[in-house]
């Protein structure tokens, strides 16, 4: 997600405080690995950010916006897709700053998604939860009440020197003998690798 720029905080309350305020969303498809895939941008026509600190999902969204512009890779917004939302208020305070000033409001998971387009005008309907949504059971995840996040596994992997194998083909899980110690994988005449 792009880094939020700072403005000067009495331009932030004249712009608050504008009574004819048009507001923009900006939705950008992120991969799993939060890198982006495909942005779009238009005027809100409805919806709504929830916060909760006392909910486990703490974050949602629900929103409706109008754009001219075309999703071209729809099938990639499917459930279980993040994205990034962005709020704009279009700028008529202070000829300094950009034509929409964007706030970040996170990143979260498609919980529906749907489109329709007419003669003038494409219309976005989107729904979201933040990333908890996948460890509580909502879209896909759940943890049994016995997780410890402060607990770390350690696995070790090794592997035949016979079998001529690379390192490479070790990391692939390719061929790999569990060992307890490098004392047993010498026994063994095996490689030892800790990960």
């Amino acid at each position: 997600m792009k880094t939020q720029r700072q403005y000067d905080t009495d331009f932030l309350k004249k712009l608050d405080e504008f009574k004819h305020k048009v507001v923009y969303a900006r939705i950008e498809l992120l991969t799993f690995d939060e890198l982006p895939i495909e942005s779009i941008e238009g005027k809100i026509t409805g919806g709504s950010i929830n916060i909760d600190g006392t909910s486990a999902v703490r974050r949602s969204c629900s929103l409706t916006m109008m754009t001219n512009e075309k999703l071209y890779r729809q099938y990639s917004w499917g459930l279980n897709s993040k994205f990034s939302l962005a709020i704009g208020l279009e700028n008529k305070i202070d000829d300094r700053y950009p034509d929409i000033i964007w706030f970040n409001q996170g990143i979260y998971l498609i919980t529906s998604f749907n489109t329709s387009q007419n003669a003038s005008s494409y219309s976005i309907s989107i729904q979201g939860k933040d990333k908890m949504c996948l460890l509580n059971g909502d879209l896909g995840g759940d943890l049994p009440a016995s997780v410890d996040f402060g607990q770390e596994e350690v696995i070790t992997y090794s592997y035949n020197k016979q079998d001529n194998i690379t390192e490479d083909n070790y990391i692939k899980g390719k061929y790999c003998y569990i060992v307890g110690s490098e004392e047993e994988a010498k026994k063994h005449n095996i490689y030892y690798i800790s990960t």
